[in-house]
């Protein structure tokens, strides 16, 4: 990311941006029984490309149309099966902190 502005609390403006777009509808017959009110949008070119965020919590219903914006984070399995995507450059991450399951 060579100096990227990292995310600054920008969560409203992320809700804002986001709430405006189209729903993401599952395809085939998921449409008619994968219906999350509130979790059918998302974007991860703005999310994550543009936001630049330290911490990837969660990928949701297409992981693979955010691993083009993942290649400056490390994929981290933590204790207990949670995965977390953290960015290498970030200044505020704990490295020390960190236990993997590794």
């Amino acid at each position: 990311m060579g100096g990227a502005k990292r995310s600054q609390g920008n969560e409203k403006a992320n809700d804002r941006k986001i709430s405006h777009e189209e729903m993401r509808i599952p395809p085939g017959l998921h449409k008619y029984v994968d219906f999350y009110p509130g979790h059918l949008k998302y974007d991860y070119d703005y999310s994550i490309g543009q936001l630049k965020p330290d911490v990837v919590a969660q990928l949701w219903m297409t992981p693979q149309e955010a691993q083009p914006y993942l290649e400056d984070f490390e994929k981290v399995e933590l204790q207990g099966g949670l995965t977390l995507y953290l960015c290498s450059e970030s200044d505020k991450i704990l490295w020390s902190k960190i236990e993997t399951t590794e």
